[in-house]
């Protein structure tokens, strides 16, 4: 029997430049809690420059995680292969993955999926990438997480059945953890996590779960 653990993250994307507690709604003034893994789904910046990413690894770094994953979005400009590895600290990994999804595919097992971009048809304002759904439907991860479409921003839980259903948005409670069970291999969180709304003013909230991942 596969043994889980409790794992906590707290998912964001599309900051835009956007520092914590810079002109904000007072709900994002808020401690953010400790957790064990921080996502951030890409467009750090608003148009890349190497001040701007230095003020988005500050930002970063006022998060108490174990582990930060962070993709690069259409606005991040600079992050580049190249660029990245001649520019990393020695306790920073640049991860190779230049493909998209049908010419590189996801593979079986994964539990956490970050794209930018949405999948089609979920929380993507009917601009979601068909091949994206694709490859999420055939892997089912336990989460999907992303942005780029920032009037899409919130979370539901999926049912891979026949009618792929949508369960009922879910409330974002920051910042105060959310407990979640998801059935491998049957339903997937699926996260827009666009701190930006579309106004791009940062009235959107991270995202903080708790979720049971199968332990190494």
């Amino acid at each position: 029997m596969t043994r889980m653990q409790k794992t906590s993250f707290i998912l964001l994307s599309d900051t835009h430049d956007y520092q914590f507690g810079d002109n904000a709604s007072s709900k994002l003034q808020l401690l953010v809690p400790k957790v064990e893994v921080l996502l951030h789904c890409g467009d750090l910046t608003q148009v890349g420059g190497i001040p701007a990413f230095k003020k988005a690894l500050k930002m970063l770094n006022n998060f108490d995680a174990e582990l930060k994953l962070v993709i690069a979005g259409n606005h991040d400009l600079e992050l580049d292969e190249g660029w990245c590895k001649a520019h990393l600290e020695e306790d920073e990994d640049y991860l190779d993955d230049h493909a998209r999804a049908m010419e590189n595919p996801i593979p079986a097992g994964v539990h956490i999926v970050m794209t930018h971009g949405p999948p089609k048809g979920f929380r993507d304002e009917n601009l979601g990438c068909e091949n994206t759904l694709h490859a999420v439907q055939r892997v089912k991860p336990l989460i999907h997480c992303f942005s780029h479409i920032h009037e899409g921003y919130g979370a539901n839980k999926i049912v891979w059945d026949d009618e792929e259903k949508a369960k009922d948005d879910l409330v974002n409670d920051y910042p105060q953890a959310i407990d979640l069970h998801i059935e491998s291999g049957k339903e997937t969180l699926m996260v827009n996590a666009a701190t930006l709304d579309g106004e791009h003013q940062p009235s959107n909230a991270p995202w903080i779960i708790n979720l049971d991942l199968p332990s190494s």
